[in-house]
């Protein structure tokens, strides 16, 4: 048990070397907004609402979005860990192609 648990904590810390640096651009993604909000508050409660809305629709459209880009990633994902280099390129066009579409106004 005791040479498990030292595997498991060398894991644990690799797994911190990547999620640190994602936790940490989430939360100053998160905090922009908090300050963009206490400044425009000052403006007064038209001003806030506007950009309290289009915050809302920003996050819905951009995650909405970076869910739909994720899952074409993990299709090119699956076919380069099978070494099929055809369907990685085809993967890769779909993936340009829906982004590119989706961002269209």
């Amino acid at each position: 048990m005791g040479a498990n648990n030292g595997a498991l904590w060398k894991e644990g810390k690799e797994h911190c070397k990547l999620a640190i640096p994602i936790m940490i651009q989430t939360c100053s993604a998160q905090t922009m907004t908090v300050f963009d909000l206490a400044f425009v508050g000052r403006l007064g409660p038209g001003p806030l609402s506007v950009i309290s809305f289009a915050s809302v629709l920003w996050n819905c459209l951009w995650y909405w979005l970076m869910g739909v880009a994720s899952a074409l990633d993990t299709l090119g994902a699956q076919a380069f860990g099978a070494g099929d280099s055809v369907s990685l390129r085809s993967w890769a066009l779909v993936a340009a192609a829906v982004s590119a579409a989706l961002c269209a106004p």
